[in-house]
């Protein structure tokens, strides 16, 4: 019973592994295929200094694909891991920013009901990285794969209820300077 149930957990950590390994690698490809756009939608989170923005544009994409061979091939456990929970929790703590103001938007649309399950699956991806990064810290590999899927999983989801948020620019939105289509104020 106790080799089976190993069995199962083995199974269960390289099935983690792959997906968030190629969720990686589709992220870093789909910012290369975007990456003229890519510095704008970094600078519009509006975290990071203007000089910084460039230089992270250029380092997430190969960082992310980097990640994702790394995870996918199994290579230097449990590092890639490491750095993959860093990140998701990074991208987390930025959208979890971001949010409140986003809220401000006129809900013209009904964006306040789409933007508070966005803000529910960004508390859920906090949490389930927090506990990847913990499981690692106990050893228990199999569950930090586990609760790290779970948390990219949550971070799409709230991704798309963003987009689906701004799939309607507010009025007024141009008077700002901001394209929703393809921002270019770094221009």
């Amino acid at each position: 019973m106790a080799s089976l149930a190993h069995a199962l957990l083995s199974a269960a950590s390289v099935a983690g592994r792959t997906c968030v390994g190629l969720v990686f690698m589709l992220a870093a490809v789909q910012k290369v295929m975007h990456w003229r756009i890519l510095p704008s939608v970094i600078s519009n989170y509006r975290l990071l200094p203007r000089w910084m923005v460039l230089p992270a544009a250029a380092l997430l994409p190969p960082v992310e694909m980097i990640l994702s061979i790394l995870l996918l091939s199994a290579q230097l456990r449990p590092w890639p891991t490491l750095a993959v929970i860093a990140l998701l929790m990074l991208f987390a703590a930025a959208m979890t920013i971001n949010i409140p103001t986003m809220t401000m938007m006129p809900d013209g649309a009904g964006r306040g009901a789409v933007l508070e399950e966005a803000m529910r699956e960004l508390e859920a991806a906090i949490h389930d990285a927090r506990v990847a990064f913990d499981c690692i810290g106990l050893g228990e590999l199999d569950r930090a794969h586990t609760s790290a899927v779970t948390a990219r999983v949550a971070i799409d989801a709230a991704m798309t209820a963003i987009r689906a948020a701004l799939a309607q620019p507010p009025d007024g939105l141009e008077d700002l300077g901001i394209s929703p289509h393809m921002p270019n104020h770094l221009s």
